[in-house]
């Protein structure tokens, strides 16, 4: 069995290299596919110039978001199966080969989550046994993290990457995608993918590997991550649209979707506010604006999932303070809670 591995890249020359080269440990990789999603750095002719082995292989198209990026990816290979990377992470092992070489094992499942690691350390938690769960159960604890403490926490559910998933039950005979990334949202969208693939497989068992981390993932290297901008509030509303279609496409219930929403919502009304560029008046502006949209306000009600709340149920007030309009005080609290964080970490340094 082979494996395709699509590594969506924008403006990746500095992490691109670094990636690649630990890409290359995989020997059952029939094709290295970089996405060069409009860069300008040079990313893709850095490539075509460094990696001569007939395996990688760049694929040009102009800017058009993550998603784009790795859905022309999974329309592009050609392996049994397909595993993302991102372009400034790295693999650590072959641990996918092995896997793949075991042709009865590997028949048996749809989908294999690997365990990852964002601290390169050679003494990183080892998992210790492998887990078979129903796509239907995990697809429930993505969505409200009930049962989570069950799973190693070496395990990301959320993202694409770590994983392998079989070609066939993502691309149409006819070429065309039967589950895909939603367009234009940029927050997340591996979460409603992996929803969308779950929900297809229902009662099929998905096999979490034991082991050393086989993944990487430079969370301080993320663009997406790292770097706040304003314009993260207004994706909240793209976000809603694709949980939308899944509700109209019967993927998920109405119920799972506030869940999803809320979710969403509360983790960027965090991000906008515990920051050090912060901009009081034009955060207020934009949240305001997007609890206006009915969709989004009324997934602050009784689908909140518990974990939102907080590890001490902090976050309590702040959306009690968002459901009564008052946007302001919201911020301040959170703010203040914070700072107090920020406060205790420079203590720690001392």
């Amino acid at each position: 069995m082979s494996v395709s591995v699509i590594i969506p890249a924008f403006q990746a020359a500095n992490t691109i290299c670094t990636t690649l080269s630990s890409v290359m440990k995989i020997s059952s990789a029939v094709e290295i596919i970089v996405i060069d999603d409009g860069s300008t750095d040079g990313t893709g002719d850095l490539v075509r110039a460094r990696f001569k082995d007939g395996r990688v292989r760049v694929v040009s198209q102009s800017n058009s978001g993550r998603s784009a990026a790795r859905n022309r990816g999974i329309t592009e290979s050609t392996g049994d199966w397909i595993m993302f990377v991102d372009a400034d992470d790295q693999i650590l092992s072959d641990e996918v080969s092995c896997f793949l070489n075991d042709e009865r094992s590997a028949s048996l499942y749809n989908l294999v989550c690997f365990p990852f690691t964002s601290k390169m350390d050679e003494n990183a938690s080892c998992v210790a046994e492998r887990k078979t769960i129903s796509a239907n159960s995990v697809a429930s604890v993505m969505v409200r993290e009930e049962g989570r403490a069950s799973l190693h926490a070496s395990y990301e559910l959320n993202s694409c990457w770590s994983k392998l998933y079989r070609r066939d039950r993502l691309v149409a005979p006819d070429g065309s995608l039967m589950v895909a990334f939603p367009m234009g949202v940029r927050f997340s969208e591996d979460r409603l993918f992996n929803l969308n693939y779950l929900k297809c497989l229902g009662d099929d068992k998905i096999l979490f590997m034991n082991g050393k981390p086989l993944y990487l993932w430079n969370v301080n290297g993320s663009n997406t991550v790292g770097t706040v901008r304003i314009s993260d509030i207004d994706s909240i509303f793209q976000y809603a649209n694709a949980v939308a279609n899944l509700v109209k496409e019967n993927v998920i219930s109405a119920n799972e979707a506030d869940s999803l929403i809320s979710r969403e919502a509360l983790n960027q009304f965090s991000r906008s506010v515990e920051t050090d560029n912060f901009d009081h008046d034009s955060v207020k502006e934009h949240w305001e604006k997007v609890l206006s949209d009915e969709r989004i306000f009324a997934s602050l009600g009784d689908e909140v999932p518990a974990d939102v709340y907080g590890a001490f149920g902090h976050r309590r007030l702040a959306i009690w303070l968002l459901k009564h309009g008052k946007v302001d005080e919201a911020m301040k609290f959170c703010r203040f809670l914070w700072n107090v964080k920020v406060s205790i970490k420079e203590w720690d340094k001392k």
